[in-house]
């Protein structure tokens, strides 16, 4: 029995009579025609590579060209990809999906190249939703702080020890007699920012610089970062919703 067949009897045990396999590069690609579709109608990707003895399934980065036709594709975006391809046992290798296995195990990792496909543009959509709503928070909090501070609220501070303005401080409020440096913080990686810029930033200010955190919901951190961010940082606001009307008596406290 030629590879071809080989492939096509254990395709088809699995995915039924429908399912085809097509040489792409006899011996060495197969395209693996199933019965299996992605939320517009259009079939999923799904590779096999022959190399010797070892084989290889991948989507040959059609996955990644997809979603790119609807969606920027950020590191969180590709990272996201990432996560879901190591839940199904692949991995993403410049763009592609792929995953190493043994002759036998054909279908079984054809399975889980369909169930990463099928979940990908869900996936990604959720983590560009949260994306948005994080820049429109993070938008709402600067708006607050210069409506509430004005003059005395520089946004985007760069210390001196950083010309490149790669570690910027979302906000420093003056005209205190402490400054504060003030951090934003939505989401996990935002919280994770404001540590590595505080670190990078403070030896560069102050030493009398009050440095505080607003977070979205301080609770809805992962319990790593947020420890992370409580030892770095004052909360004068826990849940920036729930003590917005406070903000100018807080801040104006500890600066004072």
């Amino acid at each position: 029995m030629n590879v071809q067949e080989a492939i096509k009897l254990q395709v088809q045990r699995s995915f039924g009579k429908a399912a085809q396999v097509i040489p792409r590069r006899p011996g060495k690609l197969y395209q693996l025609d199933l019965p299996a579709f992605l939320s517009d109608g259009d079939g999923v990707s799904v590779f096999v590579e022959c190399f010797g003895n070892e084989i290889r399934m991948t989507d040959l980065g059609l996955t990644t060209t997809r979603l790119s036709y609807s969606h920027t594709l950020s590191k969180s975006l590709m990272q996201e990809l990432a996560r879901l391809a190591e839940l199904h046992g692949f991995r993403l290798e410049e763009g592609a999906l792929v995953a190493d296995f043994q002759s036998d195990e054909i279908a079984a990792a054809a399975f889980g190249l369909v169930q990463i496909q099928s979940e990908a543009e869900v996936a990604i959509s959720k983590v560009q939703i949260r994306a948005e709503r994080s820049e429109s928070f993070r938008v709402g909090v600067r708006n607050a702080l210069k409506d509430v501070f004005g003059q005395k609220c520089e946004l985007d501070f760069a210390a001196e020890n950083d010309p490149q303005r790669l570690f910027t401080v979302d906000a420093l409020i003056h005209g205190y007699r402490k400054p504060l440096g003030v951090a934003i913080a939505p989401s996990d990686m935002h919280a994770e920012r404001a540590v590595g810029v505080k670190l990078h930033a403070s030896p560069a200010m102050s030493k009398e610089t009050i440095w505080v955190v607003l977070p979205r919901d301080i609770n809805g951190l992962q319990a790593k970062t947020r420890n992370r961010l409580m030892n770095a940082f004052i909360a004068p606001i826990p849940c920036f919703d729930e003590g917005r009307d406070a903000l100018e008596e807080k801040l104006a406290q500890l600066a004072s």
